[in-house]
């Protein structure tokens, strides 16, 4: 999974490679933790979840590069103000659908995406809550 940065605004720490990674390249900078991660859930009635599979890309939940041209986020600036109403409900209808059949969305929130879209970029992370609630996962 790669986090596509093509649109956003970069710190100077960072580079984007010919596919739209972020990686780190500073030599002086430390690791940075982040601390707001999630993995997919499959939860009441939605199908198990392979949370150990790769996706070519991973669909966000609030998903600036899905359609093109995609969104030029300021990272300093929560994302919800990037969106307008329909996304934002669609978004809570998301959440709320995913529970009973699923979501393509969760479907792409795995390890190894989590993995490869950290490491490049010098990031750890803290084991997302979601982990440690027993639902359908795998």
């Amino acid at each position: 999974m790669s986090l596509s940065f093509s649109r956003r605004k970069l710190l100077p720490w960072f580079e984007l490679d010919a596919n739209g990674t972020l990686h780190k390249v500073a030599t002086d900078l430390p690791r940075a933790i982040d601390v707001h991660c999630h993995f997919g859930r499959s939860t009441l009635l939605a199908p198990e979840l392979n949370l150990h599979r790769s996706t070519p890309r991973v669909q966000h939940l609030l998903d600036c590069d899905a359609a093109e041209p995609g969104c030029e986020l300021d990272l300093a600036v929560y994302i919800n103000r990037y969106f307008g109403e329909e996304a934002l409900a669609e978004l809570r209808w998301g959440e709320a659908s995913s529970m009973l059949w699923g979501s393509a969305a969760e479907a792409t929130h795995t390890i190894p995406n989590l993995l490869a879209q950290l490491e490049p970029a010098s990031l750890s992370y803290i084991p997302p809550c979601s982990a440690f609630i027993p639902t359908g996962m795998t």
